[in-house]
């Protein structure tokens, strides 16, 4: 059950710890995981203590949720209300100046009792329940203390739930490139020092435990795709994948894209191992693309002819979908459909800029000409997709090695692109609260094969004997980008 040991190059950099002279050094060598996940909580814990409460995304009414769920000991039904817990949140968000150049809502007994909104943000009692069971676990010792204690402490938890992020990142590329680990190194280094991400990592917010559950998906996905295994071992780790999706359906709705990626990238798995990847006769993948064809064309036909049945089971997925993701759908695809109605080009310019760096309430930017960075390794990357792709066909790695990790890039790049096409179509979702923009932190699910695919990118553009050193650039400039953003704009901002 062991991963492939080849590599584009051909070559393995094993790692000699005995040839440092620092200790330190030696042990980053030897375990660069256990590195990582230190530089990782360190720098977690910097971010839960520098931004004050409050001050992420929904974050009052996510620990409303926890809270009141830690209370009562089981999920609160969509209609009830704490006024005491209310009231000691408003109080701690005037003590810490949350409506600072922003109109403060009227807090008063009637608005604080009002069932099914809330005054102190955007109502989370009818999102999926996973996170709050969750969090209502971890909030048990706290639960004496004061309100601002407690969300510290569920903030230390999304910072511990980060770890498996990075963790996931750095062993699905480690098996993807089992002979260059600094590609994985530098890879959960791009997680770590991702500036955004680490800000919402350290947020109370149900993004936390569907970061995580996307993760360990890819991962599972990543091991498939590289190891020989019997059986009882391939099926035991579908069901995991099975259970893992099930559980990102319960925890956050804008993680439905995670679904949609096994159908979309299991036909273009098939795709890639026929058509592109195989050695057999061009007869063979002619028969393929007739067979293809012709299911296509018994589809339409029978979508004409079964059309009323077709709408009608659409409709009420339509339905469903409208109560899952609490938007009017309809409403939605016609925003989607309407010119008029949207500037995707600014949506795009929104998404983006958010993965990155826009921190608070999407309200602390970067100036303008700090996301030409980003931005330029961005094209960068893409580029090099296609010429790391081009190269992986024409050199002489084994077949089965070329299929397994073509088929897991494809897959990788059909769930990026399914979490960047959502996050950027939601910014028209009709929610019935006027015009909605949408946060880069949606597309988090699907960060790990992100992180595989811009770094080996980055990488593929470099020859082979400068890569180690290309490596550490991308860690490097990381670093700059990260330290830039937290101490150029986010710590200043709050003190």
């Amino acid at each position: 059950m062991k991963p492939f040991a080849y590599g584009e190059s051909g070559r393995a950099h094993p790692v000699h710890p005995h040839t440092s002279v620092s200790g330190m050094v030696v042990f980053v060598r030897a375990h660069p995981l256990v590195f990582l996940i230190v530089i990782w909580v360190l720098q977690g814990c910097l971010y839960v203590f520098a931004v004050p409460p409050w001050q992420h995304p929904d974050e009052p009414t996510h620990f409303e949720h926890a809270r009141l769920t830690a209370d009562l000991k089981r999920l609160p039904a969509p209609n009830e209300v704490s006024l005491p817990l209310r009231r000691q949140i408003a109080q701690s968000m005037l003590q810490h100046a949350f409506w600072r150049g922003i109109t403060q809502p009227l807090l008063n007994d009637q608005t604080l009792a009002t069932p099914y909104s809330s005054p102190l943000g955007i109502y989370t009692q009818s999102q999926p329940r996973l996170y709050y069971v969750v969090a209502a676990i971890w909030l048990q010792p706290w639960l004496s203390q004061p309100v601002d204690t407690q969300v510290y402490a569920l903030r230390l938890l999304s910072v511990l739930l980060g770890i498996i992020v990075v963790a996931c990142a750095y062993w699905s590329a480690r098996w993807l490139f089992p002979d260059r680990n600094y590609i994985a190194v530098s890879t959960a280094f791009f997680v770590v020092l991702l500036p955004e991400f680490a800000d919402i990592m350290s947020a109370v917010n149900n993004d936390v435990l569907a970061n995580a559950l996307g993760a360990i998906f890819f991962l599972l996905v990543a091991f498939l795709f590289t190891h020989h295994t019997r059986w009882p071992i391939f099926l035991s780790v579908l069901l995991l994948i099975c259970l893992t999706l099930a559980a990102v359906l319960e925890t956050k709705a804008t993680a439905l894209e995670l679904v949609s990626t096994v159908p979309l990238g299991l036909l273009a798995v098939f795709v890639t191992r026929v058509l592109l990847l195989s050695t057999g006769r061009s007869a063979w993948r002619i028969a393929v693309l007739v067979l293809l064809g012709a299911a296509l064309t018994a589809l339409v036909v029978l979508g004409v002819a079964w059309r009323d049945v077709i709408i009608g089971h659409l409709t009420n997925v339509i339905d469903w979908l409208a109560r899952y993701l609490r938007i009017n759908v309809s409403g939605t695809i016609k925003n989607l459909l309407d010119p008029r109605r949207v500037s995707y080009a600014f949506a795009a310019q929104i998404v983006f800029q958010s993965f990155w760096a826009v921190f608070g309430w999407r309200h602390i930017y970067l100036a303008p000409a700090w996301y030409g960075l980003p931005a330029l390794a961005t094209v960068i990357a893409l580029v090099g997709l296609v010429v790391g792709g081009i190269r992986m066909l024409r050199s002489k790695l084994p077949l089965e090695h070329k299929r397994r990790v073509g088929q897991y890039g494809v897959f990788a790049l059909t769930g990026v692109f399914l979490a960047w096409t959502a996050a950027i179509a939601r910014s028209q979702a009709a929610q019935g609260m006027g015009p909605y923009q949408s946060h880069g932190r949606y597309i988090y699910v699907a960060l790990v094969p992100f992180a595989i695919l811009f770094v080996a990118g980055v990488l593929a553009i470099v020859p082979w004997r400068w890569q180690r050193r290309a490596a550490a650039m991308v860690i490097v400039t990381s670093a700059f980008f990260e330290l830039l953003s937290f101490w150029g704009y986010l710590f200043p901002y709050y003190h």
